[in-house]
């Protein structure tokens, strides 16, 4: 199986390998001198690395013939270690190597070219599939023209859409001519291409292939063959599709992406075989995170109304008959009442009040509950003073769940028809056992026994006996938890799904470019994404605290003497160490007008949070927050874009300039935010070049310590500057912000005009 995959796969994975392991001849070093800084912190350090590579020439690999085309691929260490593995563990010979490397040239063009995108979905009501898109908009936004959101009825993500700038219409598809009128809002609104979310979509796929537009169909449905007039008009009430256009769709549409491989089975047959591929959903982990950190796990569950000794079973997901919350309750009634779990509570996230069939299903699980005992309380009806005191709790649908996974102790997805629902892997990352049906695409993302329990759907006995199971082994829960969340990381990559789209959209915008413009480029055979090679010609680069950074001349001084330039500075022939943010960039700025879109902040709220930030007490931003708006917070600092679109603060880039013309050694030294580091340190290149040009790439460090960076003074705003050096090289000298004017004894610079002056104080000349 090895040898047949490996002429496609050998070469990529090689490439990946060269564009980050630091080997030892000039060859590989120079490659890292085309290199971003990529080695994000992870599973495997940059020696690791080294001695993983040389095992792999020892066995006759080499990665010399490929380097040329490594610079493009960004791996994070965890990513590599992975690979490196592979590699070493596999007996890859001469016959896996392709024998000839040929890759297509790759069209660039810039966001301003690119068509505008219109993204249609089944409703705007909060669930897995909807969360899908806002995640996808949000992060793609600055490399794909996202214009307009299409849905058939409202729902409270209609904010969320409209707080990213995007204009949301509404559109009926039961309405009279709804695709004759459809069709003159997508021409007169200059729509180029098309993004369906859903099976229930098929129309617009339908009418986007009539008006020749490229269009990326996203199925979320596992819905059999057979039966596809039934899930549309029964179980979706969509009376206005039928198997006929459903399936006309899946014959017409150049791009169809399945989030498992189960779905991508299902519906084969109905769709050509070029025109489909799977990508797993990912998962946001940064504001998961951030989340997990900012919060305390007593203090969530208290706010529930749950106490330290409670075991939590949660069952997150939409209240209805194919999510099997009857099966739930049914179980925690036989723990509780016949195996002495008087402890366990279970708490159901996703009552809403709609439709018919769902209002029934609930009754039905109060019926269950009721049957046994128990009392089943709707938590929005509940006293503050007696929540969490019911045996079951129904609550609402929530857009924000994080907390919930947090309080939990096992989460529940006993579903009779899913695909591979989020919830899953979310609960994976936050270290959460999980017990799933052994259905669909579940399987795909949860190994029976090592990241979670298996059972049958419609197994009332078995899930509880599951239950039970993890309820009496603390060690099991936390040993499951483990191995979800390292799943999560190598399977469910959020930055890996996110890129893998915008690779799927550009790679059907340059086909339509090159149909256009038949010379430039190669025509695709479907949706692959295309490879080229990178001509970068960088400064040679070097480690410092696990980034990829500028060689030091081995003194710290200046490589020009103040005797090579007219009007040497007082400090000449001195290394000046500068910070970026806060110092040389107006961070705060880029916040303020960030945070407020984010919260979808008015007029006032923006004047208060301008106020708020420019006058803070505290260095770390989250520290002027109240704790349930931390998570917001991270999220907003890890967006696309944040640093890459930084502002110099006044006279900081003009004054640099000038240190270095009059003979200073200026060195910026700045670190990687934790919340986001290989963005951070990617997008703060992306800035140099923009605002100093190629030339002071050799004079940009990242590196997370800035004790054992060598220099005469160091211009930061931080009101201490720490790390594993006790005694650094450098004066400190603060770069006025109101949170550290407390500091005494520090030499200040409060505008950048002044830096020869303050600098020379400091330095005593």
């Amino acid at each position: 199986m090895i040898s047949q995959k490996a002429n496609f796969l050998l070469p990529l994975l090689l490439i990946v390998a060269a564009s980050i392991i630091p080997a030892c001849d000039a060859g590989a070093r120079e490659l890292l001198a085309r290199a971003r800084p990529v080695l994000r912190g992870g599973q495997m350090d940059s020696s690791s690395l080294l001695a993983s590579m040389k095992r792999l020439e020892e066995n006759g690999l080499q990665v010399r013939e490929i380097q040329k085309l490594a610079a493009q691929h960004q791996w994070s260490n965890e990513s590599v270690a992975s690979l490196i593995n592979l590699l070493n563990d596999k007996k890859f010979g001469a016959v896996d190597k392709a024998s000839k490397l040929s890759y297509p040239k790759h069209v660039k063009i810039p966001l301003k070219n690119k068509p505008r995108v219109a993204m249609f979905m089944h409703s705007l009501e909060r669930n897995g599939a909807n969360n899908f898109c806002l995640h996808l908009v949000r992060k793609l936004m600055g490399s794909q023209a996202f214009t307009v959101i299409y849905a058939p009825k409202e729902g409270p993500m209609r904010q969320d859409f409209e707080a990213l700038g995007l204009s949301v219409e509404i559109v009926d598809p039961s309405a009279k001519d709804f695709l004759v009128n459809l069709e003159q809002k997508i021409v007169e609104g200059g729509i180029g291409m098309v993004f369906a979310n859903t099976i229930m979509r098929c129309d617009v796929v339908n009418l986007s292939h009539k008006l020749g537009l490229p269009t990326v169909w996203v199925i979320h449905e596992a819905w059999p063959q057979d039966q596809l007039d039934y899930y549309a008009k029964e179980v979706f009430m969509m009376k206005s599709l039928s198997s006929d256009m459903i399936k006309e769709a899946f014959s017409k549409c150049g791009c169809v992406v399945f989030p498992s491989n189960v779905q991508k089975d299902i519906y084969k047959g109905l769709y050509r075989p070029n025109a489909a591929l799977t990508v797993y959903n990912g998962i946001p982990l940064t504001q998961l995170d951030a989340f997990r950190l900012s919060h305390d796990r007593n203090a969530v569950r208290k706010a529930l109304g749950y106490g330290p000794d409670d075991f939590l079973v949660l069952h997150l997901g939409t209240i209805c008959n194919r999510k099997g919350q009857i099966y739930t309750a049914q179980a925690c009634a036989d723990l509780i009442e016949k195996k002495g779990c008087k402890d366990l509570k279970c708490l159901m996230v996703g009552a809403r009040y709609i439709r018919d069939h769902e209002i029934k299903y609930i009754d039905q699980i109060k019926e269950t509950a009721r049957a046994s005992g128990l009392q089943c309380a709707r938590w929005e009806d509940t006293l503050e003073e007696e929540r969490g005191q019911a045996k079951i709790t129904l609550m609402d649908i929530q857009a924000d769940v994080l907390r919930f996974y947090m309080a939990a102790d096992v989460v529940l997805v006993p579903s009779l028809n899913e695909v591979l629902p989020l919830v899953i892997c979310e609960a994976m990352a936050f270290e959460r056992p999980v017990v799933c049906s052994a259905i669909d695409a579940i399987p795909e993302a949860v190994d029976d026994g090592v990241e979670g329990i298996l059972v049958p759907p419609g197994d009332a006995a078995a899930l509880s006996a599951a239950i039970h199971r993890l309820y009496q082994d603390p060690e099991l829960r936390r040993k499951l938890g483990k191995a979800g969340r390292q799943r999560v990381l190598r399977q469910f990559s959020y930055d890996a799904m996110i890129a893998r789209y915008g690779e799927v959209m550009d790679e059907l915008i340059e086909e339509n470019f090159e149909n256009a413009n038949p010379n430039v480029g190669a025509k695709s055979g479907g949706c692959a994404p295309k490879t080229s090679a990178s001509n970068s010609n960088l400064a040679p680069l070097r480690m410092v605290g696990g980034w990829t950074v500028p060689p030091l001349n081995p003194k710290g001084s200046a490589e020009t003497s103040a005797c090579q330039v007219e009007n040497p500075s007082k400090v000449a022939g001195r290394t000046i160490l500068v910070d970026m943010d806060n110092t040389v960039v107006d961070w705060d700025g880029m916040f303020i007008k960030r945070y407020g879109r984010a919260i979808g902040a008015n007029e006032a709220r923006q004047q208060e949070i301008e106020s708020k930030i420019r006058n803070r007490k505290h260095f770390e931003i989250e520290h002027n927050f109240d704790e349930h708006e931390r998570a917001q917070v991270m999220e907003v600092i890890a967006s696309p874009g944040f640093f890459a679109e930084l502002e110099p603060l006044p006279g900081a880039i003009e004054a640099l300039k000038e240190m270095v013309e009059r003979g200073v050694d200026v060195r910026l030294v700045t670190a990687p935010h934790p919340v986001c580091p290989g963005p951070c340190a990617n997008e703060k290149y992306d800035f140099l070049l923009r605002h100093f040009g190629s030339d002071w790439i050799d004079r940009m460090i990242i590196t997370r310590d800035k004790t054992h960076v060598v220099g005469a003074a160091l211009i930061d705003d931080k009101p201490a500057v720490t790390g594993s050096a006790a005694s650094p090289s450098w004066n400190h000298v603060l770069f006025d912000q109101p949170y550290n004017r407390q500091v005494e004894g520090k030499s200040r610079l409060t505008e950048w005009v002044n830096w020869e002056n303050i600098l020379a104080d400091a330095l005593k000349l």
